[in-house]
């Protein structure tokens, strides 16, 4: 036992001095050490704590993407309905100029499509 907190408090020795070489703002005597099991990547100093910051940009690619018509048949919606929906403003993407959805436009095809 004392075997492996020795290991542990090695390693966490080295990543120490890892981090404070990778990162200049990294001090680690500002963090409490509760323990040889702390994770040193959570010690960093956040530069920019903006929740903002964490939003994906750009819609992430879907290995297979649904298209309009392939889920107007998985929930039996009538085509015709739905490029009316677009038209009446309940829909914020054409679906017949649409060739493949992202994550957001296919739920709100199926939110919208189920009302």
């Amino acid at each position: 036992m004392a075997e492996g907190v020795a290991v542990c408090r090695g390693l966490w020795k080295k990543s120490l001095l890892s981090l404070r070489a990778m990162h200049a703002s990294f001090e680690p005597n500002h963090y409490p050490v509760t323990g040889a099991a702390a994770v040193p990547a959570l010690l960093f100093h956040l530069h920019d704590d903006n929740p903002q910051s964490a939003r994906v940009a750009a819609a992430q690619q879907l290995l297979f993407p649904a298209t309009p018509r392939g889920v107007c048949e998985e929930m039996h919606l009538n085509w015709w309905a739905v490029l009316k929906l677009y038209e009446d403003g309940w829909l914020s993407f054409s679906p017949e100029n649409t060739p493949t959805l992202d994550e957001a436009q296919e739920a709100e095809l199926r939110f919208v499509g189920s009302l």
